[in-house]
């Protein structure tokens, strides 16, 4: 048996939009979460699910306060001591000369007074 249409409620519904699988809502339960704990950070009402954001955040200020002063523990042993990127051999450049722009110059056009 297959079903090609599906009548709910007043609205006539497609195959398409009966074969919804476990990743598609998985993906929209997932999207639901981000959303909450997006809601909860910035609303400042605490959530579960914003609770690992908050204990994230916690850490990179505690991190960033070690870095600053110079202040070691050990979960910021090897930050900080990243090599610095290597700069690209520089390129010589053709002088550029400044463009001046010369202002067009308007000739006074005789005044012509009205003959009365």
């Amino acid at each position: 048996m297959t079903v090609f249409l599906d009548y709910d409620n007043g609205d006539v519904l497609k195959d398409d939009s009966l074969s919804i699988g476990p990743d598609t809502i998985l993906a929209n339960f997932a999207n639901g979460l981000r959303n909450l704990a997006a809601l909860s950070l910035e609303s400042g009402y605490i959530t579960d699910v914003a609770v690992p954001h908050l204990i994230a955040n916690a850490f990179k200020n505690l991190a960033a306060i070690g870095l600053e002063t110079d202040y070691k523990f050990k979960q910021i042993e090897g930050a900080g001591n990243a090599p610095a990127p290597v700069a690209a051999a520089p390129v010589a450049a053709a002088p550029v000369k400044a463009a001046v722009k010369e202002e067009p110059k308007v000739e006074e056009q005789p005044k012509v007074e009205p003959k009365i």
